[in-house]
């Protein structure tokens, strides 16, 4: 008896599944009778009889009873390789050592200038 129940809720729930798909899917000047938003509202809050009206009175007549995968689409077209290497040589170790030190002179330097700015202004304030 349970099983029964469990069965025909199944049923139902797997034809008001495929309505509310077929609703969806279907084009909106192909549905018939009434616009297509009505039937899926139908379909919805009326259930099994809005799903049994939807497949005798809505649907198209040319269409029949199939589930199918959409058209496939043509894929979008490959994204464009990434840009060449330049050319120039990978740095060497010497250069990129001279630059590291190079940059952190400057570095240095500007800290420096920065502190002595700051000390100088203090001195200016409490003077």
């Amino acid at each position: 008896m349970i099983l029964d129940e469990g069965l025909l809720a199944l049923i139902a729930l797997g034809l008001l599944a495929y309505c509310v798909f077929d609703v969806i899917r279907t084009e909106a000047s192909s549905v018939q009778n009434l616009p297509k938003m009505v039937w899926l509202l139908l379909v919805v809050f009326l259930g099994p009889l809005g799903c049994i009206a939807w497949l005798l009175l809505g649907r198209p007549s040319a269409t029949r009873f199939k589930i199918s995968v959409a058209e496939r689409r043509p894929r979008a077209p490959a994204p464009p390789p990434p840009p060449a290497k330049s050319a120039e040589p990978a740095m060497s170790d010497d250069e990129f050592r001279r630059r590291r030190e190079e940059t952190l002179r400057r570095y240095e330097a500007e800290r420096e200038k920065q502190a002595s700015e700051e000390l100088r202004r203090h001195k200016e304030r409490d003077s």
